[in-house]
C-alpha cells in the first residue's frame, strides 16, 4: 500500500519439489595376497581371517549381480540358498555369475573355496565385480572391481619331525623340569598320550606361537630311580596343517633320576690323639673329609648346624686353639643330600706323638718271637677278607701270603710297610656286594645277616686294614645296591683313628698310643629299597686284646684271621733268620 489508494495487496503461489535419491556404488571388501599348498583348499572365511564380503548402503533387499573368476582352478561357494546362476554358469566351475540378496550373496560367500589345478604351482588370482544394477536410486547401475593375488605353493607331503630338549637332565627326589617339543613344522594338536614317559607324569602341555613349538612339565614318580632313561614321542600321533601325520619317535636326551641320598661323609683328624678323659686332640686341626661323591658338594658347620658353609677340595682346617665341633653333609650330583656327621675335638700346640709301647728288655716284635715248627697249621681266611699291605692304597688284593693285621710300628707310631712281595694282581672288588640268598632262605625279608664277626683283637702297636666279607649279609635281589655303614654300637660317630668306607666296606684302625680296651661297633647294611639289617662286633687293643681268651672250641672268622697273621709273619722272619 506503499503508492496508490486503497492499501495494501498480498499475492501467493506454491511450488511441489520432487527430490529423487541418488544411487550409492557397491564397496567390496576383501583380504590381502593368500597363499596355499598345490592339492590343499584355501578357504576364504571369518574363521580363518580372510572373509570377503560386499556392502551397499542402498541396496536393500534389491538384487545384486556378482561375477567371481579365478584362473588355474576352480570356485565353490559355501551355500546356494537366495541365488540364482547367470550365463551358464555353475558352483565348482573357474567363473561364477550369479544373483541375489546382499545378505544372501555374503551368506555364500563367507566359506568360498579355492582349489589350484592339479599339479599346478605358481600365482593366481581371484577377482571379484559387483553390479548393483541401479535399483536404488538416480544416476544408473553402479559397481565395484576387487582382485586378490594367490601364491600356489608345492604340495605339501613332508611329514613333520621333532626334537625334545629337557632343561635338567639330572633330577633329584621331588625335583621337575621343562620339556621343550620343537616342530619342523606347525602341527594341529598335541597330547600328553603321545608321550611315553620313564616313571613320571607330563602337565602343562601347550604352544604359544601357532603350534611350531610346545612346552611342558616333567615330574619324577615318587621313589624313581633311574640311570639312563628318555622321554619318548610317538610322530605317528602328530598332524600338520596339511593333515600329513609324522613317523616314528622322537626322543629326548638322556635322563637320569637319582632320588637315594648319598653316604654321610666320614671325618679324620690328620693329626690325633686322646686325652685322659678319651677325647679327641689334635696339634694342627686338619680335617679330612673321606667318602665324597664325585660331582657333588659338601657343607659344613661350626655352630651345630645353625649356619652352613660351603666346603672345599677334601680337607677343613680349624686350626685354633680349644674345643671344636663339626659338623658335616654332602649332596650328590643330582642334589640329594647326606645325613649329617659330627666330629668333636680339641686343638692343642703340643700333642703326645703317636707311638707303640717299648717292647720288654731284650725281646723284638711278639709275632717274630714265635718258632715256626710250634705253629699248629691253620686254613687262611677267603682271600677276599684279606686286604693287600701295599695295595691298601692301590686296591689291589693280597696275595695268599700277605699279613693283613701285624703291621710293624716305628719308634714314633708310624705304619712300616713291608718290602712287596709277588701277588697275583687279581682286582679288589670296589663295591661291597652281599652274598646272593633264596627267597625261601629269608621269607618274608630281602636284606638279612647271615654271619656276625667275632671279636677283632689287636696286639699292643698293631693296626688294622681289612674288608668286610661279602658272606656277612645276604639279599636275595641279584641286582641289590647296598650302602654300608659303621658307627658305635649306640649310633654315635666313629672315633677318628677308626676309618671305614661304605662303598666298599674297608676297615681301618690304628689305636692310638697306649690304648687299652674294647669298643663295640654296629655294622649296618642298606639297601636301594630301605631295607637294614645290621650286627655288633667288638674291635680289642692292646693289652686288652692279649688277654682276652676265646670260647673253647671256637675258631672264629677274626681269630682266623690272627691265627693266619702270625703265621705268616713268624714264617717270614724265620726265613729272614735262614739267610
Amino acid at each position: 500500500g506503499n503508492t496508490g489508494s486503497g492499501g495494501s495487496q498480498t499475492a501467493s503461489a506454491s511450488i511441489t519439489l520432487d527430490i529423487a535419491a541418488v544411487n550409492d556404488a557397491p564397496v567390496n571388501i576383501v583380504p590381502g595376497s593368500q597363499q596355499t599348498a598345490g592339492g590343499s583348499p584355501l578357504v576364504f572365511d571369518a574363521a580363518h581371517g580372510n572373509a570377503i564380503r560386499i556392502q551397499d548402503v542402498d541396496a536393500g533387499g534389491g538384487q545384486l549381480l556378482v561375477t567371481l573368476s579365478t584362473d588355474h582352478g576352480l570356485l565353490r561357494l559355501s551355500r546356494l540358498a537366495g541365488l540364482t546362476f547367470m550365463n551358464g554358469t555353475a558352483n565348482g566351475s573357474a567363473t561364477l555369475t550369479f544373483t541375489g540378496t546382499l545378505a544372501d550373496i555374503n551368506a555364500a560367500l563367507d566359506g568360498l573355496v579355492y582349489e589350484a589345478a592339479t599339479n599346478y604351482v605358481g600365482p593366481a588370482t581371484l577377482r571379484i565385480v559387483t553390479d548393483d544394477q541401479g535399483n536404488s536410486g538416480s544416476g544408473g547401475a553402479l559397481g565395484a572391481t576387487s582382485s586378490i593375488a594367490i601364491a600356489v605353493t608345492p604340495s605339501d607331503v613332508t611329514p613333520p619331525t621333532a626334537t625334545l630338549t629337557l632343561a635338567d637332565a639330572l633330577l633329584a627326589a621331588g625335583q621337575s623340569t621343562r620339556l621343550t617339543i620343537r616342530f619342523s613344522e606347525a602341527i594341529q594338536s598335541l597330547d600328553a598320550s603321545a608321550f611315553t614317559l620313564p616313571g613320571g607324569t607330563l602337565t602343562g602341555l601347550s604352544s604359544t606361537d601357532g603350534g611350531l613349538t610346545w612346552t611342558a612339565t616333567y615330574t619324577p614318580a615318587a621313589g624313581a630311580d633311574l640311570a639312563n632313561a628318555a622321554i619318548a614321542l610317538d610322530l605317528r600321533q602328530v598332524r600338520d596343517l596339511a593333515g600329513n601325520a609324522g613317523s616314528g619317535s622322537a626322543l629326548s636326551g638322556a635322563l637320569r633320576i637319582d632320588t637315594q641320598p648319598p653316604a654321610s661323609p666320614v671325618l679324620n683328624l690328620e693329626q690325633r690323639a686322646l686325652d685322659p678323659a678319651g677325647g679327641l686332640l689334635s696339634g694342627n686341626g686338619v680335617l679330612r673329609v673321606d667318602g665324597l661323591e664325585s660331582g657333588g658338594r659338601w657343607q659344613y658347620s661350626l655352630d651345630g648346624g645353625a649356619s652352613w658353609r660351603d666346603g672345599q677340595g677334601s680337607q677343613l682346617t680349624l686350626d685354633a686353639p680349644g674345643a671344636h665341633a663339626v659338623q658335616v653333609r654332602q649332596w650328590d650330583a643330582a642334589g640329594n643330600a647326606s645325613a649329617v656327621s659330627s666330629l668333636s675335638f680339641s686343638v692343642q700346640s703340643q700333642v703326645p706323638p703317636f707311638v707303640r709301647p717299648d717292647s720288654p728288655p731284650g725281646t723284638s716284635l711278639p709275632s717274630l718271637a714265635l718258632p715256626v715248627a710250634g705253629l699248629s697249621p691253620v686254613d687262611d681266611p677267603r682271600d677276599e677278607f684279606l686286604p693287600s699291605l701295599g695295595g691298601a692304597q692301590t686296591g689291589s688284593r693280597s696275595p695268599a701270603h700277605a699279613s693283613p693285621l701285624a703291621w710293624a710300628m716305628d719308634e714314633h707310631g708310624a705304619r712300616q710297610t713291608p718290602a712287596p712281595r709277588a701277588t697275583d694282581e687279581r682286582p679288589a672288588a670296589a663295591v661291597y656286594a652281599p652274598q646272593r640268598i633264596g627267597a625261601s632262605d629269608a621269607p618274608g625279608q630281602e636284606l638279612v645277616v647271615l654271619r656276625g664277626l667275632d671279636t677283632l683283637a689287636l696286639e699292643p702297636g698293631a693296626a688294622l686294614d681289612l674288608r668286610i666279607p661279602s658272606s656277612v649279609f645276604g639279599h636275595t635281589r641279584a641286582d641289590a645296591r647296598i650302602q654300608l655303614s659303621l658307627t658305635l654300637e649306640d649310633g654315635r660317630p666313629l672315633p677318628a683313628w677308626i676309618r671305614f668306607d661304605p662303598r666298599s666296606g674297608r676297615l681301618q684302625a690304628e689305636p692310638p698310643r697306649g690304648f687299652a680296651g674294647e669298643i663295640a661297633l654296629r655294622l649296618t647294611a642298606r639297601d636301594d629299597r630301605g631295607n637294614e639289617a645290621s650286627t655288633v662286633f667288638k674291635l680289642s687293643a692292646g693289652r686288652h686284646a692279649a688277654e682276652r681268651q676265646a670260647p673253647a672250641g671256637r675258631s672264629g672268622l677274626a681269630e682266623q684271621m690272627q691265627r693266619a697273621t702270625l703265621a705268616r709273619t713268624a714264617a717270614g722272619a724265620a726265613q729272614r733268620l735262614r739267610g
